[in-house]
């Protein structure tokens, strides 16, 4: 990561004519040591572009696997989460159970499926 890191700096210091710190901070990760956990973030990551306010929802995120996971569509470049697979046997099942997971989060932020 550092190196992709320092390659899209130079990338960028010589396009743009930037000087100075273009992160705030060292990378950190964190390894995802359990399911709950793991859980979370993929939240967080369906979720984030309706916090910062580029959607509405998570469905309308062209870049989102939400709509994959929620509703079945069609998307060459993802690979299936395993634990996905555990939601249920059945696919439309199994897809209703992805949606209920956002359920609490999306009520409390106000956000329209």
């Amino acid at each position: 990561m550092k190196r992709v890191n320092l390659q899209y700096f130079f990338y960028y210091r010589y396009h743009r004519s930037y000087s100075g710190h273009l992160w705030q901070g060292r990378y950190k990760s964190k390894l995802i040591l359990n399911y709950p956990y793991l859980l979370q973030c993929g939240k967080y990551i369906e979720l984030n572009p309706v916090s910062v306010g580029l959607t509405v929802s998570p469905k309308d995120y062209e870049f989102s696997s939400y709509r994959f996971y929620a509703f079945g569509q069609k998307d060459d470049l993802i690979d299936i989460n395993p634990y996905y697979l555990e939601l249920n046997t059945d696919q439309a099942a199994r897809q209703l159970n992805y949606q209920d997971l956002f359920v609490d989060e999306i009520a409390e932020k106000n956000i329209k499926i």
